[in-house]
């Protein structure tokens, strides 16, 4: 192992005069912080402002489904089409009214596609959200999806990219 990477299962370099710096200058940073502002912090962190119920301005989804998750349902919007799947997952603070365009490209070459609003965002249940509700809704989603046509992609952004690689 070269000296200069740094590892977190690497005791040598955990127990460093530089990391023992960085976590007291955090912990003490942390201290300092007003009670209600960190709360405030901590309540805009796990609820995200994104839109609650829009419309597509390009395309209109031939149904919506509703899956069941361990948080509430997922709000699927399903595109029907004579092609495989294109699952599309948004990032934080987002829907699927994201992919407007792209869903308008995807139906063109013929694509079956299925545009999912993660838990706590647009039309699916749940006012918080958080990376294991963004797994459980992609998961319940893919799973749905691979009963009904041949998943050709999964198209993500941001911590939709995190959700699905989980």
């Amino acid at each position: 192992m070269a000296k200069n990477n740094i590892w977190l299962n690497n005791k040598e370099k955990s127990s460093s005069w530089v990391h023992s710096l960085k976590l007291r200058t955090s912990g003490a940073l942390l201290k300092r912080i007003p009670g209600p502002l960190l709360a405030r912090a901590s309540f805009m962190l796990f609820n995200p402002r994104g839109q609650r119920e829009y419309e597509f301005k390009k395309v209109t989804p031939d149904l919506r489904w509703y899956l069941p998750t361990k948080m509430g349902s997922v709000a699927v919007h399903v595109f029907n089409n004579e092609g495989p799947a294109v699952v599309l997952v948004h990032g934080w603070a987002d829907t699927a009214k994201r992919f407007d365009a792209l869903i308008e490209k995807l139906l063109e070459e013929k694509y079956t596609v299925y545009a999912l609003d993660i838990i706590g965002h647009g039309f699916s249940e749940g006012k918080k959200a958080h990376i294991f509700g963004f797994i459980d809704s992609v998961e319940a989603v893919l799973k749905k999806v691979n009963t009904q046509k041949e998943l050709h992609a999964v198209v993500c952004h941001s911590m939709g990219s995190l959700a699905t690689l989980n």
